[in-house]
């Protein structure tokens, strides 16, 4: 069909215009989308087209001359990585997309914060197939944050784990009676601490590699076959993961040192996992089973007035439990617990539990230890609940223990891979200290034991945070350390920040 060329050039304008609209109404989608959306060619880089929100959810402007793995190789783990490699090559190999095969639902990504430290956030990255710029088989990748959705999800898994362990310890509490749990307990206490010593032995040689994991086996099973008679669902499934870590190493044809190395993060769930039954365990039993020896050096001494409140009783008992444990003399001494409001009862118990089983645990040293720096024998412990003047309250917590090591927390937030060994160094002395609030750090490691460190602090921050609330801290080494928590009018509304903390 014959077609005149002011017809040609007509339709040839009207074309221009509707892929110029488009291109128009493109660009306005990118620049205004919520989700993050960036085009990739068939060999896998970035084309120049993305939306805006990319630079906030990347924290770059350049996207140009990166392939996507380039893009996310710094923020990701090797793993994650591959996972990435993986479903790009099987994206390829299909020419087809199942929506409900996506390895990449849910990815961790790390941040760099300026003080070194690394900051969580979590994407999930979709792949479709698009006939974008007629480019041969691109993809369009859109990525959306979830970091909120994961971050109360687990919240919420945390909280009906702990509830589920805490009926577990009442129950079993009750059918075997204090006696025989607490029996428990020590058995467990004295296998936990077998554990790390076995660990700590020098070893170079097959012959010693092996002897040292069938002695941590040993240990291991007798406190499986204890905590599956007493059925403790949250310290089974720790105990089982240590145990599988070490029956994979045991099926390896070599082993050495740095084969061991993993095993810290096993350990250290299980001892979280024990900590918390213990701290439970004083939570629906505050009566102390007299049946068992205590040495002359274990008490706690603490005002008896019939005025005390339940939260005070219920901190010195566990103060009590913690001193009896670890045999050293404590002096507790709680203000103001009688004027905390009902909104905040459970927020102050849960942070004082932390804060006291640190002390005794950490922070506070040995009758003798402390005898021999010039001090007096027993530790100090100092709680008060006041009144601020904006009509806000302060939570104040004070031990006279060893302090905090900035050299240790260093090492220790290195070994945890939580910073860099080259931040870390840059860090002053004060902001070392706050790697304690971050999540992962503990000073439970058994190399790091009666040392200046703090574990569960990551706890103590969410408490804190749940509350919009801000935690300031102070320590000088050999000789306390000091936390300040301020919290809003109890008619404040509580807004939680999905990301960061307010640590001051």
């Amino acid at each position: 069909m014959f077609i005149g060329r002011k017809t040609y050039e007509a339709e040839k304008r009207a074309q221009q215009a509707l892929l110029s609209n488009h291109a128009s109404v493109a660009q306005s989608i990118l620049q205004h989308a919520v989700h993050g959306f960036l085009f990739l060619d068939a060999a896998g880089n970035i084309l120049p087209q993305f939306s805006a929100s990319l630079i906030t959810l990347f924290r770059r402007h350049d996207f140009q001359n990166l392939t996507f793995e380039q893009l996310l190789a710094p923020l990701v783990t090797p793993k994650t990585l591959n996972q990435v490699r993986g479903h790009m090559a099987n994206l390829r190999a299909a020419q087809a997309i199942d929506a409900d095969i996506n390895p990449l639902k849910n990815i961790e990504i790390r941040f760099a914060n300026p003080n070194g430290s690394l900051q969580s956030a979590y994407y999930e990255l979709v792949v479709h197939a698009s006939n974008f710029a007629a480019q041969p088989t691109p993809w369009l990748v859109q990525i959306t944050n979830i970091t909120i959705q994961v971050q109360t999800t687990r919240e919420l898994d945390d909280l009906r784990s702990q509830s589920q362990t805490q009926g577990e310890v009442l129950h079993r509490l009750l059918k075997i009676g204090r006696t025989r749990f607490a029996a428990f307990l020590t058995r467990t206490d004295s296998a936990m601490k077998s554990i790390g010593q076995i660990l700590k032995k020098p070893a170079r040689s097959e012959a010693a590699f092996r002897s040292k994991l069938q002695e941590t086996l040993d240990e291991v099973d007798r406190i499986r076959r204890d905590e599956t008679a007493l059925k403790i669902t949250a310290l089974h499934a720790a105990a089982q993961n240590f145990e599988d870590a070490l029956h994979e190493l045991r099926s390896r044809i070599t082993l050495s040192g740095n084969d061991f190395l993993p095993l810290a993060v096993k350990l250290d769930e299980l001892f979280t996992q024990f900590a918390l039954v213990r701290t439970l365990t004083q939570a629906v039993s505050e009566d102390v089973d007299q049946s068992q020896s205590v040495p002359p050096t274990s008490a706690v001494h603490a005002p008896r007035a019939s005025s005390m409140s339940g939260l005070e009783k219920t901190l010195i008992g566990l103060a009590e439990h913690m001193a009896r444990e670890h045999q050293k003399t404590i002096v507790l001494q709680c203000v103001g617990l009688t004027d905390v409001p009902q909104q905040y009862q459970s927020t102050i118990k849960n942070i004082a539990i932390q804060m006291i089983r640190n002390s005794v645990q950490h922070g506070v040293e040995s009758p003798e230890t402390r005898r021999h720096a010039g001090k007096p024998e027993p530790g100090s412990l100092r709680i008060e609940f006041k009144a601020s003047a904006d009509g806000g309250f302060d939570f104040l917590y004070h031990d006279d223990g060893n302090g905090l090591d900035p050299v240790q927390i260093r090492q220790t937030a290195v070994l945890k891979e939580l910073i860099s060994a080259d931040a870390a160094a840059e860090l002053s002395d004060r902001q070392a200290l706050k790697l304690i609030f971050q999540k992962g750090f503990s000073g439970s490691d058994k190399k790091s034991a009666g040392k200046a460190n703090r574990s569960g602090m990551s706890l103590v921050r969410r408490y804190v945070h749940q509350a919009n609330g801000r935690i300031a801290l102070a320590s000088r080494l050999r000789q306390e350390t000091r936390f300040r928590i301020t919290l809003p009018p109890v008619g404040a509304i509580l807004l939680k920040d999905p990301v960061e903390s307010r640590v001051a």
